[in-house]
Parts: structure tokens; C-alpha cells; sequence
């Protein structure tokens, strides 16, 4: 914050976040025939970020079939390029939380 500035900030917590717990962080990943390292990456996520939701290009090999072990939140839509597939993400998803971590 400037020193100038007069706007107030909130401190949401002044305790470190423990391993393991979950916060109210929505994460969205995008996928697209992921299967060698989905799971990886949501086994990472899936006890600390309280949503996770998965937008998948149209994948042709496992990575919804392993998805939906971590997530119920699967959503489908086409891949046109990577900027607007986030856009899209981001304003079509239902997000629940105020803090959203990309992840691709």
C-alpha cells in the first residue's frame, strides 16, 4: 500500500495456513488429453483449494474419466486459443470464492 493511500485493507488471517487445509480458494484447470499428469496435478490441489473446477478442450484419452475422482465441476468447451479459453473459464464457470487459482 502507498503510504499516501487511504484506503483501508482487510486482513483476512494473521495465521499461517496449515498442510492439508482446505481454503476458500476455487481452483480452474484446463485440460486436454492430460491423462500422464492430471492426477498429479489435482492430488496436489485437492486437499488446499476448496472448489475445483476442470475445463477440458474435448480430451479423447482418460483425463475426465480421472477427473472425476477429484471433481464433480467437469465442463466442456471447445479450444480456440489459450487466452480466450481462460476468459471463457473465468466468466462461465461457477465459482463459488472470491480467490481463483489458474492452473493449466
Amino acid at each position: 500500500m502507498h503510504p499516501h493511500d487511504k484506503t483501508s485493507t482487510k486482513v483476512l488471517s494473521k495465521r499461517p495456513i496449515s498442510i492439508g487445509e482446505s481454503v476458500q480458494v476455487t481452483a480452474i484447470v484446463l485440460t486436454y488429453n492430460e491423462e500422464a499428469n492430471i492426477e498429479k496435478c489435482l492430488r496436489s490441489i485437492v486437499g488446499f483449494c476448496s472448489q475445483i473446477i476442470v475445463v477440458d478442450s474435448g480430451s479423447t484419452d482418460a483425463t475426465a474419466d480421472i477427473c472425476r475422482r477429484f471433481t464433480n465441476e467437469i465442463i466442456l468447451h471447445p479450444f480456440t486459443d489459450h487466452a480466450t479459453q481462460w476468459h471463457w473459464a473465468l466468466n462461465h464457470s461457477p465459482i463459488v470464492n472470491a480467490w481463483v487459482m489458474p492452473l493449466d
